[in-house]
């Protein structure tokens, strides 16, 4: 199974570069990064530090938990492509979800006509990060933008120690905003907005 599946906009221009670059080159290096387990909780901890080096709450059995889904190819999002519009010019959006909703990925479709290979994957693996987060701190917010530095660990970008200052200074919740989505269900979504 992929771990992001085209769902609304599966038929755009921009679904074609997604599906013949984009997530295979993405699928692969995710799939690299969970090859080693000591390696993916030390990737873990840098990005999500749960202070106590995990044993407490269960945070390296949930790190392990989603290293081995990604391995058997068991986890799995939704990626939607959606207008500059709908989100509100925001590059991609993670969506914890809303009963029935489903937890998703929402891509800016206009934004990605123009984008490279590389920025795609960046953008998507940000938001990949925050869906780690999510199940990791079950629900509870990672200091800083943890989907930033999630992406700039995994794609071993270097950051120098006022880049890293800033992604840990962030409050990626700051907006929040509540955004009507047209799902098969209509619900009202709530959204963090990706603003770059």
């Amino acid at each position: 199974m992929a771990i992001l599946s085209l769902g609304l906009g599966a038929q755009s221009p921009s679904a074609d570069l997604l599906t013949g670059e984009v997530l295979p080159g993405l699928e692969a290096r995710l799939q690299q990064l969970s090859a080693s387990s000591d390696a993916w909780l030390a990737l873990f901890r840098q990005v999500y530090d749960p202070g106590d080096g995990g044993v407490q709450d269960g945070f390296n059995e949930r790190a392990q938990q989603i290293r081995q889904e990604i391995a058997a190819g068991s986890f799995s999002l939704t990626l939607e492509l959606r207008t500059g519009t709908e989100l509100q010019g925001g590059m991609a959006a993670y969506a914890a979800g809303a009963p029935g909703f489903g937890e998703r990925i929402l891509l800016n479709a206009d934004w990605a006509a123009g984008a490279s290979t590389a920025d795609l994957q960046r953008a998507l693996l940000e938001e990949i990060g925050h869906a780690f987060d999510q199940r990791l701190n079950q629900g509870a917010d990672t200091r800083g933008d943890e989907g930033e530095l999630f992406a700039a660990r995994a794609l071993g970008l270097p950051l120098d120690a006022a880049s890293l200052t800033a992604i840990l200074q962030q409050n990626d919740r700051s907006e929040e905003h509540t955004s009507e989505l047209q799902s098969p269900c209509n619900l009202v979504c709530r959204l963090l907005l990706e603003k770059k």
